[in-house]
């Protein structure tokens, strides 16, 4: 129910406006709305520029109404909304014919619970469903009630107007049993078509392959587990390294020196499951999406000599409780793996009993859980992590300087996994300091003291300082520049001038942990489990810095072979590693032509992959063409609000250090290169990509900065938009202006 008059007429005659509203709608609270001639038009939506007044009672009408005219430009053909409020929505949302962006053929839709201002005052927390339009009916099944409403609202509006790519808000509320009725309250042009590539809103669907083989046992025999589940931050978290749509280099690299056996090799070399087969690989590359395949992931994750049905058991518990709960994708080696003893009770099995496991092949997993972790944990000089160590501290010693790329990636490899095996110690180290912290040995303050202190340890001061001029905002990415010289001296007297604390134990903190460790059969004292923490911690700090350092040297030479031939990094970044192989068998003419067109093919190929809209997790065939971001919330660091200015940092955007100094920064994934923004006063983070225990997340908890890591395509694809942001870690909120 809506009334429509023009702001001349509401001036000329206000008394006459007010009886109607107060017929039609009969004390009912109201909205006033802009409906301005230069609104909503197909090449400006002009959305947000001009007021909105909601909640309005009849005696607040007139003032509402002067508000929303005066925020109008003053067009003769500038009109009010009056629209009576919705009572009690179960859901409000927004939803697109097209992917506003691109225009890419998917219907989107964006909910969120209860509150009428949600979505339009840019609350960032609800979750987008996009369907492909193509699809519609076969995807109506996979769909919950709120999402089907809003499509069938959404496909009558699109009978009505016709073949013109819209926007729409709306609301739902309930009629009766479980039946929701929706409520239309605006539609309009989508102002971002006229940017669209040609064709863009009528071609088909891009679409992920076949799906079925998630229902099917693994290739690979000793691979454990009925079905699998497919995840783009889970384990690596390659949507955080390389990005949820890497180039082809950068995809092929990290195949190559992690993803295709290395990553499995360091866990084996632990204790771990032995390797199924030389090269095993962790990824599932589809529409050039790295995703992780969870089941391989899990295998990996389980001590050795396990019985193969004890295997199975727990791996198909693993991958239900994820198809279930598909939000912890992100963090199931803390939520759902269980992969080192830690403080859990004992019998309990740590997060929650595995049906179908017997008592005594749950006693043979504890067992086994114990003699892995007492090899991670052990500190001798004889002991994995101090020879993991020795093998980085080799690393560090080449000389980079002459080398040849392919000597370089091949030293690399061999500091992969080295680095992989003390990152997964690491892992242990904070498994249980989590678990210190939920049994209440450990405050979640203290926790993080301990973490920030474990950046300040001396443990490595036997060895050289790791120059840090090498690193890069992407780690893979050769388009992405060095830190320059100036960089390198900004980051060194920033790390002098924020060392953490030294971190001891208080008493009653040492007999807390002391006696969990007793009563789960952990042989360690309160001291030397600090002292373990912390050189796991730092040990993975060091060994990230060194790997990453031939990478970088690596990158460079690949980049002098390009300008050698007439070509620049650009063009490299669309080569894989066998095409870069491939040409440099050739003559440098053919070599030239033979990457060139590669490039092309490639960046044409990744141009159109990109109209695919996919979930972060991939679970059944129906998941081809329904695409559910999950709603879940970012992983937020901090206890303050941070507010200020929005500064976008991409590929095609300079650093504006110099407009950082109170502002949010929005990138899409960081890792340790873009540690150079701590040193520019900013007050808050967010990233499209990352986990809760990712670089960044634990920078910013040292810093104690207000962050938001890992929201999502659909947050990320808003914040672009924004002028300001504000992070409320507290409430879990992130909001937009």
């Amino acid at each position: 129910m809506f009334l429509r008059v023009s702001v001349a007429q509401w001036h000329a005659q206000p008394d006459e406006v007010l009886v109607r509203c107060h017929r039609l709608f009969s004390g009912q609270l109201v909205a006033v709305r802009s409906d301005a001639q230069v609104e909503d038009q197909m090449h400006a939506s002009r959305a947000g520029e001009f007021c909105t007044v909601l909640n309005v009672a009849p005696d607040g009408l007139a003032q509402a109404m002067d508000r929303v005219a005066q925020s109008m430009p003053g067009h003769p053909q500038d009109h009010l909304l009056v629209q009576q409020m919705v009572s009690a929505p179960r859901f409000v949302g927004v939803a697109s014919s097209h992917r506003i962006a691109d225009g890419a053929p998917w219907y989107c839709i964006e909910l969120a619970h209860d509150d009428t201002a949600a979505v339009t005052g840019g609350r960032a927390t609800g979750r987008q469903v996009a369907v492909a339009r193509d699809s519609l009916s076969v995807a109506m099944p996979a769909l919950g009630g709120a999402e089907r409403a809003a499509l069938a609202l959404l496909s009558e509006v699109e009978g009505l107007v016709g073949p013109v790519p819209l926007e729409m808000e709306f609301a739902l509320t309930a009629s009766g049993s479980d039946a929701l009725q929706a409520q239309l309250l605006q539609v309009r042009p989508l102002a971002t078509a006229r940017h669209w590539p040609a064709a863009q809103s009528v071609r088909l669907p891009v679409r992920l392959p076949s799906l079925e083989f998630l229902q099917q046992a693994d290739a690979l025999a000793q691979v454990a587990g009925d079905r699998t589940v497919l995840s783009l931050m889970s384990d690596w978290n390659p949507a955080e390294l390389i990005g949820a749509h890497p180039r082809p280099l950068a995809l092929s690299l990290f195949q190559a020196l992690i993803a295709d056996g290395v990553w499995w090799q360091a866990r084996a070399g632990l204790g771990y499951a032995p390797v199924p087969q030389k090269n095993v690989g962790l990824l599932q590359v589809l529409q050039g999406r790295p995703f992780v395949d969870v089941r391989r992931s899990a295998n990996s994750l389980l001590p050795a000599r396990l019985p193969p049905s004890t295997r199975q058991v727990l791996v198909n518990h693993w991958l239900s409780w994820l198809d279930r709960e598909p939000a912890l994708h992100d963090k199931v080696e803390f939520q759902v793996f269980r992969t080192v003893r830690d403080f859990a009770p004992p019998g309990t099995l740590g997060h929650v009993a595995v049906p179908g496991l017997s008592p005594q092949a749950a006693a043979q997993w504890e067992a086994a859980l114990g003699v892995l972790t007492a090899r991670v944990m052990d500190m001798r000089p004889s002991a994995p992590l101090a020879s993991l160590n020795a093998g980085i501290a080799a690393l560090e010693r080449d000389e980079l300087a002459g080398q040849t790329a392919s000597r370089l990636l091949q030293r690399c490899r061999h500091g992969t996994a080295a680095f992989a095996a003390i990152a997964r110690i690491a892992f242990a180290a904070e498994a249980q300091l989590r678990s210190a912290v939920q049994r209440g040995a450990l405050s979640p303050d203290r926790a993080l003291a301990l973490r920030a202190a474990a950046r300040s340890s001396p443990t490595h001061a036997a060895h050289p300082a790791v120059a840090v001029g090498h690193l890069r905002p992407g780690t893979f990415d050769i388009t992405q520049p060095t830190w320059s010289a100036d960089a390198h001296r900004e980051a060194s007297a920033h790390g002098a001038a924020h060392r953490a604390q030294a971190f001891s134990l208080v008493p009653q903190e040492v007999r807390a942990l002391e006696a969990l460790a007793a009563e789960v059969g952990l042989p360690f004292g309160a001291g030397p489990w600090v002292h373990w923490v912390q050189l796991a911690a730092s040990s993975r700090e060091w060994g990230k810095f060194v790997f990453s350092r031939h990478l970088s040297a690596a990158l460079e030479a690949i980049a002098v072979q390009a300008v050698a031939v007439g070509l620049d990094r650009e063009q490299m970044s669309w080569l894989t590693l066998a095409q870069w192989r491939q040409g440099r068998a050739m003559a440098p003419a053919a070599r030239a032509l033979h990457w060139a067109r590669c490039a092309e093919q490639a960046k044409a190929e990744h141009q159109w992959q990109a109209g695919l809209i996919t979930g972060p997790v991939l679970r059944a065939q129906q998941d081809r063409y329904v695409a559910d971001s999950l709603g879940a919330l970012p992983n937020f660091v901090g206890t303050r609000v941070a507010r200020g200015p929005l500064i976008v940092l991409n590929d095609q955007q300079p650093r504006p250090r110099a407009a950082l100094h109170g502002a949010i920064v929005l990138v899409s994934q960081a890792d340790p290169g873009f540690d150079w923004l701590f040193d520019h006063g900013i007050v808050g983070l967010m990233t499209q990509w990352g986990g809760a225990n990712s670089h960044m997340a634990i920078r910013c908890a040292e810093f104690g900065l207000a962050a938001a890591i890992g929201c999502g395509s659909a947050v990320y694809a808003r914040a672009l938009s924004a002028a300001s942001a504000t992070i409320d870690p507290g409430t879990q909120s992130v909001w937009f202006e």
